[in-house]
């Protein structure tokens, strides 16, 4: 079977070899680009945890600051993996969403011992600060990279969408399905999703991508990638 991966390119390699080890083509068309911003002066002094909401914002960080020794808690496995890559050794992951991670937090951490750094993108899908400021606790947030929507369908994934090639799309966010699916209809390819599954990490996801004519819309049991993984087999 073929799936089309639709994560911006730096998530998207790891996932296309997890695909490919299942026996499965993979196939990669990112819908975000993501830049980092390299002039942003951080100070983590009082900082006493470093919150982020993606592997982008974990490179991001990494890449113009040497701190390791500040605990991270992320918002799933991959980004938390991500961390301890980049040398953090006290890493904590949440269940896989915004809402995941401020429970996380919540139950872990104190509001009087610190400030928490909330590393993210200039856009985010629900605000981790609003989520924590309800619990007392003081949550600075930090831009650190910017993501930019595809303006085009690439041509392979017009030809494989033409040609029936493609079995299933799998979608890790809702920006990124709305930027897919918008792009579908000026290429007209509406027609062609009835061929397809889209593979959705959450009902959120699952919301925006609806509103092509899938063959199916199917939802992971829990928002992480061995979730996502296990609904190729489905």
């Amino acid at each position: 079977m073929r799936f089309l991966i639709t994560r911006p390119e730096e998530d998207a390699e790891p996932l296309a070899r997890a695909v490919r080890a299942l026996g499965h083509d993979a196939i990669i068309d990112s819908m975000l680009r993501i830049t980092a911003f390299d002039d942003v002066q951080l100070d983590t002094d009082g900082v006493q945890a470093l919150l982020f909401s993606s592997a982008n914002g974990v490179r991001a960080f990494s890449d113009i600051s040497l701190n390791r020794r500040v605990p991270v808690y992320t918002v799933g496995e991959a980004s938390a993996a991500v961390a301890r890559e980049m040398g953090f050794r006290r890493v904590f992951a949440a269940g896989g969403d915004i809402a995941a991670l401020a429970q996380l937090v919540t139950e872990s951490l104190k509001p009087e011992e610190g400030i928490l750094m909330h590393v993210s993108g200039t856009v985010v899908a629900r605000e981790l600060k609003d989520l924590l400021q309800k619990e007392s606790f003081n949550v600075f947030r930090v831009r650190l990279y910017e993501s930019e929507p595809a303006t085009q369908l690439g041509e392979h994934t017009i030809a494989h969408f033409n040609k029936g090639e493609v079995d299933g799309v799998l979608f890790y966010s809702p920006r990124t399905a709305q930027i897919f699916t918008d792009l579908v209809v000026e290429n007209r390819l509406t027609e062609a999703c009835r061929r397809v599954r889209a593979l959705c990490l959450s009902e959120a996801v699952a919301e925006v991508a609806d509103k092509l004519p899938w063959r199916a819309v199917k939802v992971a049991d829990a928002p992480s990638q061995d979730a996502m993984l296990s609904l190729l087999a489905q």
